[in-house]
């Protein structure tokens, strides 16, 4: 996964904190066995599930676990999350845990919010590797001669601070503590979609579902082979499956 995704601070368990990594595309919550093992969380429960990683290898879970409290900017929330033997992060926040949690943000400028009681915050999160945006100075024609020189200094010296200092955290300064009533329903208003999709239904585990896959193709009367290959498919496709559901 390497370190050009999105990081901020998250508390498991409410007692072990950690670099937690936010990914909107993730089907499950992903926790290292390393994690698993400080935790306490020895006895996993088997799983069947394979995670894809972006390099195309296929990774088996270790196991899994239930009811895994964690914690952002006071803000807490209970998931369950897939345990793999890999130390690329601790933890990974899914997509329905960040809805969750009312976290939305801006892709074109890195900026993340988090959505409290009574206000809309922003969250302070890390983008590894990703360098510091760099500022040209604009010159106009009748002076651009002389100052092209000056022009070019200033973008050397931008790129070598950029490449020196190469994390860069997002951290939009909005002022809170003072919104008056109006503005709090407004915020309301603004996220109530987050909120309506989550009271609708609850989320099925994967445990759930697979038993559910499992029982239907035993009722096709497949012989084994057959059996194997669409498993290996609606496997393949479970992202795909799961999107279609939440519609």
């Amino acid at each position: 996964m390497g370190y050009s995704v999105p990081r901020t601070d998250v508390i498991v368990q409410g007692s072990i904190q950690t670099d937690g990594v936010l990914d909107c595309g993730s089907v499950e919550c992903l926790m290292s066995a390393k994690m698993a093992k400080k935790l306490g969380f020895i006895n996993l429960e088997p799983s069947p599930m394979t995670h894809g990683m972006v390099d195309g290898r296929k990774v088996d879970a270790v196991g899994y676990v239930q009811s895994v409290q964690i914690t952002i900017k006071d803000i807490s929330i209970v998931v369950d999350a897939m345990v793999f033997d890999q130390s690329e992060y601790d933890f990974l926040v899914r997509r329905r845990a960040l809805h969750k949690f009312k976290l939305f943000t801006d892709w074109g400028s890195y900026n993340w919010w988090i959505r409290t009681k009574l206000s809309i915050e922003p969250l302070l999160v890390t983008y590894k590797g990703i360098q510091k945006p760099q500022f040209v100075e604009v010159v106009d024609e009748w002076e651009e001669e002389g100052n092209e020189e000056s022009t070019k200094e200033s973008n050397l010296e931008s790129t070598e601070e950029a490449e020196e200092f190469p994390s860069y955290s997002s951290y939009l300064v909005i002022l809170i503590g003072f919104l008056t009533e109006d503005e709090v329903k407004e915020n309301q208003l603004f996220l109530s979609t987050f909120e309506d999709k989550q009271h609708e239904r609850e989320d099925s585990t994967p445990q759930e579902i697979w038993l559910e896959i499992q029982n239907s193709i035993k009722k096709c009367n497949l012989n084994e082979e057959e059996a194997n290959q669409l498993t290996d498919l609606l496997w393949r496709y479970q992202d795909v499956l799961e999107q279609r559901s939440e519609l």
